[in-house]
């Protein structure tokens, strides 16, 4: 069984997440934070827990998550700073040369 203390813990993302872009809706909140490429069924809760640390970095004012706010999840998620491209949300290489 999960631990269900990770509730709490991921809700909160959520919520610090959404005051940060309040214009986008519920569904495009947990959207924007699935990894690129991935269904956001299959992922675990620190993979979300991240991508929700990256919605609305760059407006003013954001503050970034501190350790504290993961409680138990990993300490390189609590750092701010992804470690893959796949936890940036970057797209693939292969996306890259693709016409927009």
């Amino acid at each position: 069984m999960r631990d269900p203390a990770r509730i709490p813990i991921i809700l909160e993302a959520i919520k610090k997440a959404w005051e940060r872009s309040p214009d986008l809706r519920l569904g495009q909140l947990i959207v924007n934070a699935t990894p690129a490429g991935k269904d956001g069924f299959f992922i675990e809760d620190d993979m979300l827990l991240q991508g929700l640390a990256n919605i609305g970095p760059s407006l003013p004012g954001t503050i970034r998550p501190t350790k504290e706010d993961y409680g138990y999840m990993s300490e390189s998620l609590a750092s701010g700073e992804p470690s893959t491209k796949e936890s940036r949300n970057e797209a693939p290489d292969e996306w890259k040369d693709m016409p927009t």
